[in-house]
């Protein structure tokens, strides 16, 4: 697949129902529907059962613990709705923001690559964080969804968008579930 078809697959990409799927969601502020930053969700590997997350937050808001609620609603998301068995985060060393939100989540850090990307015309170091579905649960409190409220109730209570950029339009999704087109 180009480079060109794989944008237009990601602009239409509503689930993660196979290895190689991604999805790109924004997440507003509850209380003014203003943009907040996006997550991204890939299905990484069926064999493996791995799927990975990522984020990026507008300036504005760094710092307020939107990506961290973000990021947990996403991930039980993925291991409630796909089964995945492991969620990973991948990063520059240097971003102390996103270390700060997947320690914040309880990953554990498994991987330093010395000079393991190239990035912004240099090379790199990337760190790998991951956690498994047993721990996630376990941190959480609970077992399984009915057990425990998929939307925490501060800030944008767990409002993720699917973008439409075709036509610029966004829809609010409450209770993510990657295996559900959002239309």
């Amino acid at each position: 697949m180009c480079r060109c078809e794989a944008i237009e697959k990601s602009l239409h990409q509503t689930t993660l129902a196979t290895q190689g799927d991604d999805l790109s969601l924004a997440f507003v502020q509850k209380s003014d529907g203003r943009l907040v930053g996006q997550m991204n969700a890939m299905y990484v590997s069926e064999k493996d059962q791995c799927g990975e997350i990522g984020h990026v937050v507008n300036p504005t808001y760094s710092g307020q613990g939107f990506a961290t609620e973000a990021s947990r609603v996403l991930v039980s998301a993925m291991f409630d709705a796909k089964e995945f068995r492991r969620v990973i985060a991948s990063f520059d060393d240097r971003n102390v923001a996103s270390r700060a939100v997947v320690e914040k989540l309880g990953f554990r850090e498994e991987v330093h690559f010395i000079g393991g990307n190239f990035l912004k015309g240099e090379w790199v170091n990337t760190v790998v964080y991951a956690t498994l579905r047993d721990e996630w649960y376990k941190q959480q409190g609970s077992r399984s969804r009915s057990e425990r409220p998929l939307v925490p109730p501060n800030h944008f209570e767990g409002q993720l968008v699917k973008r439409d950029e075709s036509t610029r339009t966004s829809k609010v999704c409450r209770g993510v579930d990657p295996r559900h087109s959002v239309t």
